[in-house]
């Protein structure tokens, strides 16, 4: 590992160690890392290399970490990875993630896999406030000094790039259209629907959602948005974006929702769920803030997933899951209802089996979720495709996913917003429609778009 500051990187020498490292050793597997010097890079050439898939992950709560993994050298199912993991460099991760039902893509999803794990050729990430590139490869495929250094050459700007540039630097966009599928006459009927059906077979909550399929006035770039995610950064959010390949559109948001997070044995996750709106009126506000806390509505919407989460955890842990109290947790737009649940981890346990357990939860899903997810593969006519997936990676000794909300699709010059609303009995289609709504809008201030 070698540190550059800004007067010496160059990179040919930066390849030069690289290599060196890659080289070195007896490992089937090898990985070499260089640290940058900060506000060094270009990131809207780095993330122009031709090399998929792309994938991005901002850790909630951790101000100065971010991950961007591109290309790969190993990739199939978790439960692949995680036995190559076994022979991996100490540091290595692998990223990636499944899909809401697992199944491979079709319609606007169209060549999205259902799961999709790797390890990357290269990882461009912030750590502590330090920029480091990392290279992977197996040791019968080394790349050569000159790929090095061609790769390395992108990472070379005059400019300085600080966060609050990113953010400053990015164009500015308006929204010339929206169209909502399903529209409110269809949205009515399909809550109706849902309300008859709920009680009946078993089914107690289903979770319906909404694409809104958004044209803008210009070209819109993944880079752009994922600068702007840098750029306008929100502690209480993940951050995530998922290329598969050149042609599969990009799968981008800013979910408040952990699934989970592993160090060593110990998990901690989270129930969200439960909503209501911000107000910018100070008592209208805490009126919205009052009305969470007593809702009977909200309330069993939020014990549904605790329920679930602690059934979930019994099944793989050691001890007995120590749950906090409910608590409100504010946004800019909406506010949600939060219980935090910790446990330990039975020592065959795996994230495989932790993913298998957790995913879909309730909040996603409906409660109980074996009965939602037939519900909802029976009567849904979009598929969600990796809205409400899991995305994260797992390292040697951690892990960290979160749950896909709060997301939109971006392809063929348009932007699919996706929105879900939990349906249980009392549910009235409208204040569910205006909840997704203010969802809507959150997604567009999170990634500072104009318009909604």
């Amino acid at each position: 590992m070698f540190f550059f500051t800004k007067g010496e990187f160059g990179s040919l020498e930066a390849a030069e160690l690289l290599h060196r490292d890659l080289v070195s050793g007896d490992l089937e597997w090898r990985r070499a890392e260089i640290f940058l010097p900060g506000d060094f890079f270009d990131l809207t050439q780095i993330y122009g290399l031709k090399l998929w898939p792309k994938f991005f992950f901002l850790p909630r709560s951790r101000e100065r970490e971010w991950s961007l993994a591109l290309g790969t050298v190993a990739q199939g199912e978790l439960r692949e990875l995680l036995e190559l993991k076994k022979e991996l460099p100490c540091g290595s991760r692998i990223y990636g993630g499944r899909s809401f039902d697992e199944k491979p893509g079709s319609g606007i999803w169209e060549g999205f896999p259902g799961e999709f794990f790797f390890l990357p050729f290269l990882e461009f990430c912030l750590v502590g406030g330090t920029y480091k590139l990392a290279v992977n490869c197996h040791r019968d495929n080394i790349p050569n000094v000159d790929l090095l250094e061609h790769i390395l050459k992108n990472f070379i700007t005059e400019k300085v790039h600080s966060f609050f540039k990113l953010r400053k630097e990015t164009k500015r966009f308006s929204n010339k259209k929206i169209i909502e599928i399903p529209d409110f006459k269809l949205w009515e009927t399909e809550v109706d629907r849902a309300i008859n059906e709920i009680s009946r077979n078993g089914l107690e909550k289903v979770v319906l959602f909404r694409t809104s399929e958004v044209t803008f006035d210009q070209i819109v770039e993944g880079v752009d948005l994922l600068k702007r995610m840098i750029g306008r950064r929100r502690m209480e959010r993940f951050g995530f974006l998922f290329e598969f390949d050149s042609n599969s559109g990009i799968f981008m948001g800013c979910s408040p929702e952990l699934l989970y997070r592993r160090q060593g044995r110990k998990l901690i996750t989270e129930a969200v769920a439960g909503t209501k709106p911000r107000a910018c009126e100070f008592n209208l506000d805490h009126q919205f803030f009052e009305e969470l806390t007593i809702s009977e509505k909200e309330a069993k919407e939020h014990d549904y997933v605790v329920r679930f989460i602690v059934n979930s955890l019994l099944r793989i842990g050691s001890s007995v899951p120590i749950l906090s109290g409910r608590e409100v947790i504010d946004f800019e737009n909406l506010r949600h209802l939060k219980t935090r649940i910790a446990v330990d981890l039975k020592a065959e346990c795996d994230d495989e089996e932790i993913l298998r357990v957790l995913h879909p939860t309730p909040a996603t899903c409906g409660y109980p979720v074996e009965v939602a997810k037939v519900y909802i593969e029976r009567k849904e006519k979009v598929r969600r495709g990796w809205y409400g997936g899991a995305l994260g990676y797992v390292g040697h000794d951690e892990a960290e996913f979160c749950v896909g909300i709060r997301s939109f699709l971006l392809r063929s010059g348009k932007a699919y917003v996706f929105t879900g609303a939990g349906i249980v009995l009392g549910s009235q289609p409208g204040a569910e429609w205006e909840e997704m709504d203010v969802k809507v809008r959150d997604i567009f201030v999170s990634f500072d778009l104009d318009g909604i």
